[in-house]
Order: structure tokens, then C-alpha cells, then sequence
């Protein structure tokens, strides 16, 4: 796993509150998630990761992962990062995609990630 931090440049505006006039964005050129073991990260396997990548979606001027990989990815994150504590967006989140992607589609993209995915 590869990270870099980047930091954005532009003219002052006063309209900005960032003192500093620039935007951090952390670029990484991988996904990973926090282990249940200390201090240690899962890095998501190629094969899925590519599966990310060529299922992406555009909206608008952004590059978005798709909705089944949103709803296996935010099951990983609040499975392994946050050791099964939801926060009430991803919640909310959530229900909406699970009413917006079919089941079997879910629980085959969550089996592209993670074990036991009909369990989840």
C-alpha cells in the first residue's frame, strides 16, 4: 500500500475560512481496513480491487464506486474499522442502497471481499 498526501494550491479568497488557502486529499492506490489485531490492516485483495475499478459509475464530474461496492465496502468499514459501531449516517446510508440494489447482487459483491457473505 502506497500513501500520498497532496496538498491543493489557489489564489487567496477571503470567502475560504482554510487559513492555509489549499486542501489536503490523501491518496492511496489501494483499499484497506483495520484488522481485529492491533495496530495492523487487511489490504482488499487485486482481483476485487480491479472488480471496483471497472465497475466504477460517474456522476456528475466524479468517479464513484458502484452502489453494491458502497454497500460491501461501508460493511467493511463498520465491521473492521469500527469494530461493528454503525454511525447514524452509514445507517441511513445503507438503507437506502439495500433498497436500491437487489439483495443477490449485495451479497455476491460482499462474497467478492468478505467470508460468509449471506451471514452479514
Amino acid at each position: 500500500m502506497h500513501y500520498h498526501p497532496h496538498f491543493t494550491t489557489s489564489p487567496k479568497d477571503a470567502a475560504i475560512p482554510n487559513k492555509h488557502q489549499a486542501f489536503r486529499m490523501d491518496l492511496y492506490n489501494s483499499l484497506y481496513f483495520k484488522t481485529p489485531l492491533d495496530d495492523t490492516f487487511w489490504t482488499v485483495g487485486k482481483k476485487y480491487f480491479d472488480s471496483v475499478v471497472r465497475r466504477r459509475r460517474r456522476e456528475n464530474f466524479y468517479w464513484l464506486v458502484s452502489l453494491e461496492d458502497e454497500i460491501a465496502l461501508t460493511v467493511c468499514r463498520g465491521a473492521l474499522d469500527h469494530k461493528g459501531t454503525w454511525k447514524d449516517k452509514h445507517k441511513q446510508r445503507m438503507q437506502v442502497l439495500l433498497n436500491t440494489v437487489p439483495e443477490q447482487l449485495a451479497i455476491q459483491t460482499i462474497a467478492e471481499v468478505l467470508p460468509d457473505s449471506e451471514e452479514i
